[in-house]
This record gives structure tokens, sequence and C-alpha cells, in this order.
């Protein structure tokens, strides 16, 4: 489940689970990876020990793993303070359903148990696909989501087929500071319509 070899001894998994547990535990009480929410991107390029993708003005793209799953790390900045991040899983599009509910299990250690929302695109649907769910949301037929709650960070996992491909993203938002994130976006869509008026 842990994607943790055969042959490993029962004490080696717990040691490895509890890693992987407590590094989920710092993540979020500290913000995302250790990086308190508000953090500069300057700050965060500084520290981080992944491999950098890809940045702009207001994020920053790396490549990276989470519980031991390949995925791309990204860091969304509002008025250069730290306000929302996310890990992306892109691999293997049948295997959906398993990274979602491995992330499930370790994040249900720490944070408590909570209730998947399973969104079918039919009743038939259910009938079907259950429980092949790998296959399920690689057709597009089911959605898996979770949502788990600190007192300063709102986080969300989620298995779907988006049109750029199938996805299982783990998301962090700061409960501060998410409001900033949000201005800037209606403000940023408001200057897209008027100078679409202008026909700029």
């Amino acid at each position: 489940m842990f994607c943790i070899k055969k042959g490993v001894s029962r004490l080696k998994k717990f040691v490895i689970c509890l890693m992987i547990i407590m590094a989920l535990t710092t993540v979020t009480n500290a913000g995302f990876r250790g990086f308190p929410w508000g953090t500069s991107l300057t700050d965060i390029k500084s520290s981080e020990d992944s491999s950098l993708q890809d940045e702009n003005d207001n994020a920053l793209c790396y490549r990276g793993e989470v519980a031991g799953i390949e995925c791309d790390i990204f860091y969304s900045f509002t008025d250069n303070q730290l306000t929302s991040a996310f890990y992306l899983i892109t691999e293997s599009a049948s295997r959906h359903a398993d990274y979602f509910f491995e992330l499930k299990d370790l994040m249900d250690e720490v944070y408590g148990v909570v209730d998947t929302d399973y969104r079918w695109e039919s009743e038939t649907d259910h009938k079907v696909y259950k429980p092949n769910y790998n296959l399920a949301i690689a057709t597009g037929r089911l959605t898996l989501i979770a949502n788990w709650q600190t007192d300063t960070t709102d986080i969300n996992l989620i298995s779907a087929k988006t049109p750029f491909g199938v996805i299982t993203t783990l998301m962090y938002r700061s409960m501060e500071l998410y409001h900033l994130e949000e201005q800037a976006r209606k403000q940023k869509e408001a200057e897209q319509r008027e100078a679409k008026k202008k026909g700029l």
C-alpha cells in the first residue's frame, strides 16, 4: 500500500509508515512542506530541495514525491505570500483510485477519518464499475473527493479525469490568506473582460 517491497520486516514497515505520517503532519501544521503560509517566493526557492521545473512571478513548480509517489509540486503566491499549494500526480492513468486511497489512509491517520465522496456520472455506473474504481476514474465515470481542515489549512484530495488527463491532486489552502488569491483572480478576470470590450 505504501510502495514497500515484500520481505521488509513489520518493524521496518512501521518505521517507514510513521515517517510518512510525521512528514504529512509537519507539512500541514507549518503550512506546506515546512513553509508557513505567507512565506515569500524567494525564501521557498532558496530552501526547497526538490527539482525546480518552472516558475513565474506567482508560482513555483517542482518535481518530487508525496508518500513515495512521483508528482509535481506547485506553490502559489499572492502579493509574494504563499497562499496555496498542491501535489499533482499524473503518473499511470490506471492507478489513480489506488493513489487516492493510499493518500487518504495517511491523511486519515493524521487528521481523523473523513468520508469519501463518490461522484458517479450515473447510477448505473456505480453498478457497472464497482469495485474497479481505477477503471471508473480513468474513463471519467467516477470522481473521488475527500476533505480535511485544521485551524490554518483547508486540505482537499481529488482523483478525477480532466481535459488534461487523469489526475490525483492533494491541495492545501491557507484559510487566512486564500482570499487574497481569490481577489487577485477576480481582478484579473475583470481586467480581461475590460480588455475584450476594448478589443485589445
